[in-house]
């Protein structure tokens, strides 16, 4: 699984995040890819996804998520099949930051549901589905 950052130094990270999955290894060099949906930062009733809530993934997908401030505290990815899955589930990303932006990328399955965790600062959150037309998570708080 790959993160690709946004294109020409565009720094607009809710809309230009993109995720991937590579699936082979051409003999030129690159890489076969099953390429996400449309990125989104909101959930399924158009709300900013926010940490310490649940999500329930309608689609398969990715999660990016990242702290814009440097911090020392921990952002980490929770996946469970519970509605929660930060205190049930079991951790799947995990940035420790001493004084850095921290960053994760994990993939959630179709049906189950995930949740980030920080200490003190806001979290953004981008959903990428795995399939074209898929759906944005919904929220279980």
């Amino acid at each position: 699984m790959c993160a690709q950052w946004p294109a020409n130094a565009d720094t607009n990270w809710n809309t230009k995040m993109l995720a991937y999955l590579a699936i082979g290894h051409n003999t030129d060099g690159t890489h076969s890819n099953i390429d996400g949906d449309t990125p989104t930062a909101n959930d399924s009733d158009s709300n900013a996804m926010a940490k310490a809530h649940a999500y329930l993934a309608q689609t398969s997908g990715f999660v990016s998520a990242w702290v814009e401030i440097n911090t020392t505290a921990t952002l980490s990815g929770f996946v469970d099949n519970t509605a929660d899955p930060a205190g049930a589930g079991t951790k799947v990303a995990l940035a420790t930051a001493s004084a850095r932006e921290p960053f994760v990328f994990f993939f959630v399955p179709n049906g189950l549901y995930f949740e980030l965790t920080h200490a003190s600062q806001t979290v953004t959150i981008i959903w990428t589905p795995l399939i074209s037309g898929g759906s944005a998570p919904v929220d279980q708080d």
